[in-house]
């Protein structure tokens, strides 16, 4: 690791347990049709795109099979740390986003009723053809926001939705290795058994 670079969760999976992150993020994006863009896609090899959670699984052990009991308990501790560490921005999300998506819905509405009242002191009669009139710009406004609604929305939902990717990726990696730990554990047992 070069000086400038700094040593971070990313850092030190790569460079303690070969877990490069945006590599395994992106063949599991790929294993469940999670987002994944053209250009992550085609740096994926033809071994990395697997159709199926046995395949995968099948990738994580051939990959750690080697590794010794301790290092993959460490490994296993490793991605522990990072789900703990997800945890806060998951549940952060999930209290900002519906104030935000609130706070906007009723910006859009206040501005909306303030285009559309009158003041009631003027007592103006409106003709049927600027009622009508009124109503279409109202509804073309209306449109207009909620267009760029939808957009602000996405782009400010769409991090959350890559931390909740993060988790899941996380999560069933630990689940894997796990398993290989546990396996691991049996296949000594039996050996003893075996030799006795």
């Amino acid at each position: 690791m070069s000086k400038k670079q700094k040593r971070n969760i990313f850092t030190i999976g790569k460079e303690n347990f070969e877990f490069d992150y945006s590599k395994e993020k992106k063949i599991y994006s790929f294993l469940w049709g999670l987002k994944i863009s053209k250009k992550e896609e085609k740096e994926l090899l033809d071994n990395e795109k697997m159709n199926t959670h046995a395949e995968w699984s099948s990738y994580i052990n051939n990959k750690y099979k080697d590794c010794s009991d301790e290092k993959l308990k460490e490994f296993s501790k490793f991605l522990s740390q990072r789900i703990k560490t997800l945890k806060p921005h998951i549940e952060i999300s999930n209290i900002t986003v519906p104030i935000m998506i609130t706070l906007i819905i009723d910006s859009i509405f206040e501005l909306l009723t303030d285009l559309a009242i009158t003041d009631s002191t003027e007592n103006i009669v409106l003709s049927a053809s600027t009622f009508w009139g009124m109503f279409i710009v109202l509804f073309i406004a209306l449109l207009v926001l909620l267009f760029v609604f939808v957009m602000l929305i996405s782009n400010v939902i769409s991090p959350f939705w890559d931390n909740n990717t993060e988790e899941l990726l996380i999560t069933d990696y630990k689940e894997v290795i796990d398993n290989l730990i546990k396996d691991k554990v049996e296949n000594k047992k039996s050996e003893k058994r075996k030799k006795k």
